[in-house]
C-alpha cells in the first residue's frame, strides 16, 4: 500500500513538474520516457512495471498537451473575437469615440493586471 502511495505520489509531482515547461522541449514520448526512467531509479521497479508505468505516463502526457492545445485555441479564439468586435465597433463610433473607447478598455485591463497582481501579492489563510 506505502509503495501504491509513493507511486502514485511520484507519478503526479512528475506530471505536474513536467507539466509546468513549454510544450516544445519535448515530446510526449520523450517526458514519458524520463518520467519512468526516473520512478524506475527511485521504485525500483519490474521490467512489467516499468512497461506500464510508460503506457501510463505517455496516456497523461497526451491527455496534458491536448488540453494545453484546447487552452490556447480558447485564447487565440477570444483574441480574433475581440479584434473583429473592435474592428466592427470603430465603423459604427466616430474617431473620437472609438479613441475614448479604446482608452477605457485599455484602463479597464490595467485595472485587472492590478487587481491579480495584488491577489498574488495577498498571502493566502
Amino acid at each position: 500500500m506505502k509503495r501504491i502511495i509513493l507511486f502514485v505520489t511520484v507519478l503526479a509531482f512528475a506530471t505536474l513538474t513536467y507539466a509546468q515547461k513549454p510544450a516544445n522541449q519535448a515530446t510526449p514520448e520523450q517526458r514519458a520516457t524520463q518520467i519512468t526512467k526516473k520512478m524506475t531509479q527511485e521504485l525500483g521497479l519490474n521490467a512489467t512495471q516499468e512497461a506500464k508505468v510508460k503506457e501510463i505516463s505517455l496516456a497523461a502526457a497526451k491527455r496534458n498537451d491536448a488540453i494545453k492545445q484546447q487552452q490556447k485555441d480558447v485564447k487565440t479564439q477570444l483574441k480574433e473575437s475581440e479584434t473583429t468586435r473592435d474592428a466592427d465597433l470603430q465603423k459604427v463610433l466616430t474617431t473620437e469615440q472609438f479613441a475614448k473607447y479604446k482608452q477605457q478598455k485599455e484602463a479597464k485591463k490595467q485595472e485587472m493586471l492590478q487587481k491579480r497582481t495584488e491577489k498574488k501579492d495577498t498571502p493566502k489563510k
